[in-house]
């Protein structure tokens, strides 16, 4: 004998084309946001690794009681130690740490940006004045090649992708640093 249940009701076609649907704008809108994530993703990562080689350079400065350099390359940064000697010679250096940058990050050519609200300039990717190496000196502070403080901006992008523009800027007198990204507006702490 068939019985026919009343209380017992399936799912329409109709209803079950809606949910898959639903779903598959879910997906789709979250698969668009994914390659501006990642570029995003990696410029920062780029960011993290510049300004763990000036957080490196300041603490080896103080913790070795010796000036620390930092020199830049198209997308490395070298983080190099004065040697102490006694008048008349002349210093030696030696490299403790040479830093890559990552997700394709670079110190760009040329600058077509405003600055940072530090205002510490901007005319060239490593903004730190004419008298290189800049260097940080035992007390953490940030100066230039005849010892006087220095401020600046240190500045990085992929190429030919404006939304990876970073900076990280330098406040000479304590060494003290701020990360900056560009959201093609303005400039915002990253």
């Amino acid at each position: 004998m068939f019985t026919r249940f009343h209380d017992q009701r399936g799912f329409s076609l109709v209803e079950l084309m809606v949910v898959i649907f639903i779903g598959l704008v879910i997906v789709g809108l979250t698969l668009s946001g994914v390659p501006s994530m990642l570029k995003s993703s990696r410029a920062d990562g780029g960011l993290a690794e510049l300004a763990a080689a000036v957080r490196f350079a300041r603490e080896s400065s103080i913790s070795n009681r010796r000036n620390v350099q930092l020199t830049f390359s198209s997308n490395s940064v070298t983080v190099t130690r004065v040697e102490y000697c006694a008048a008349p010679c002349t210093p030696t250096t030696t490299v403790l740490r040479t830093i890559a940058l990552e997700g394709r990050a670079q110190f760009p050519a040329s600058v077509s940006w405003t600055d940072t609200p530090d205002a510490f300039g901007n005319a060239s990717a490593t903004s730190l004045g004419a008298k290189l190496p800049a260097m940080f000196t035992t007390d953490g502070s940030f100066i230039d090649s005849s010892g006087d403080v220095l401020s600046g901006s240190l500045f990085i992008a992929a190429p030919g992708d404006p939304l990876s523009l970073r900076a990280v800027t330098i406040f000479g007198p304590t060494g003290a640093i701020h990360l900056w990204k560009w959201n093609g507006r303005a400039w915002v702490e990253a």
